[in-house]
């Protein structure tokens, strides 16, 4: 409660933890809530088409809930990337020992079976990826051998929805680990101009530094030797104006000495000075 609304688009199936991010079009589909809606439309239209339908092994107000039930595992998705997708079609499995066309009629729950396998195959990590694909296959195995109306073909076909699905997933994932790694360059190359940039300001600030005190060093000692030849050609009756005079040249000179000190502190270590040492007065 009180979340911003984008941190609740990054909750959806882009943002889960533990599924690698999709992209482009497929990222902002993704995003908000739109997925858990479509979950829930689809374990609808399962429970409806099953109550219109009814099989011989269960009575309709049990099999239209175990069937919604079965698609509604995909909602925990979030919290449980890998077990989310594989107790779909461990549910799955376990109804079709109940009724087997229990959950191959509904399209839903085809949908759903598809939508699992492809969430499987996001999966960052390669082995739970893998080993959720070989339950995913086991579980459609066992549907399909339950199925008092199956053939021959649907032993084929239906794994290889499966494995189409989570082949998808990967294509999504992989190109997700590209984006993300597009984007840590582009970071890295940012914080790298930025950081040239820096040193090339301070670079400037010190060599403008270095001018100012050319500058102004050169302006202040003049003015000392001004005023040291003005002190010296003072008749003794001036000694009040001597003292002023003396005082005002040992002011410039310790000005001169604290530039050069100061500019030293803004010197890195290992730089020379242009002018060293310093001429004097």
């Amino acid at each position: 409660m009180g979340r911003p609304g984008v941190l609740l688009e990054e909750e959806a199936i882009a943002g889960c933890p533990g599924y690698g991010r999709p992209v482009s079009r497929i990222d902002r589909i993704a995003r908000g809530h739109g997925v858990d809606a479509v979950i829930v439309l689809a374990a609808v239209e399962s429970a409806v088409e099953v109550a219109l339908q009814p099989t011989p092994g269960l009575t309709p107000w049990l099999a239209a809930p175990a069937v919604a039930i079965a698609v509604l595992t995909l909602l925990a998705r979030r919290r449980f990337p890998f077990a989310a997708p594989v107790g779909l079609f461990a549910v799955c499995a376990a109804l079709s020992f109940a009724d087997g066309r229990l959950v191959v009629l509904p399209i839903g729950v085809l949908g759903a079976s598809m939508a699992a396998a492809l969430l499987l195959g996001t999966l960052r990590d390669d082995a739970r990826a893998r080993l959720g694909l070989a339950l995913a296959l086991g579980g459609v195995t066992v549907v399909v051998s339950n199925d008092p109306t199956r053939d021959a073909g649907e032993f084929v076909f239906i794994p290889v929805l499966i494995v189409i699905g989570w082949t998808a997933g990967r294509v999504l994932r992989d190109r997700g680990r590209q984006a993300d790694a597009a984007e840590e360059r582009a970071a890295r190359a940012e914080r790298e101009r930025a950081t040239a940039a820096r040193i090339a300001i301070a670079e400037e600030r010190a060599r403008i530094a270095r001018e100012m005190h050319d500058i102004v060093a050169h302006a202040v000692s003049v003015m000392v030797l001004q005023v040291g030849a003005v002190r010296h050609g003072m008749p003794p009756a001036l000694a009040k104006e001597t003292r002023a005079l003396r005082e005002v040249e040992e002011t410039g000179r310790t000005a001169l000495a604290e530039m050069r000190r100061l500019l030293g502190a803004m010197r890195e270590e290992g730089d020379r000075a242009e002018m060293a040492p310093q001429p004097g007065l």
